[in-house]
């Protein structure tokens, strides 16, 4: 998974989806690990969860899946904390947090 294959996008129905793409056609977007970012509270703060996108789609990682070009609204890079949590999602690698402790 290489941070430049990780985008965003906002698809017409409204959802922000987060995924790697995989390569692309004429009039297709070809993606892998999909997941849309959904806004929820957690202890009265508004915090970020992802949910598999398309929900009824096979979730088996690495899984290939077509989006028609035509239902993208827009892309963009995702922002660092989010593309952390994203990889962490799929690697089942846990990235320690990046302070150092010094006794």
């Amino acid at each position: 998974m290489k941070d430049e294959d990780i985008v965003v996008i906002k698809v017409s129905t409204g959802e922000d989806v987060i995924l790697e793409a995989a390569g692309e056609d004429e009039h297709f977007l070809i993606y892998k690990n999909a997941v849309s970012i959904k806004l929820q509270m957690q202890q009265g703060q508004v915090g970020l969860s992802f949910q598999h996108f398309p929900i009824y789609a096979n979730q088996e990682p690495d899984t290939r899946q077509l989006m028609p070009k035509t239902s993208i609204v827009y892309s963009y890079i995702p922002s660092k904390e989010i593309l952390e949590n994203y990889k962490q999602t799929f690697s089942g690698i846990i990235v320690p947090d990046k302070k150092i402790i010094l006794g």
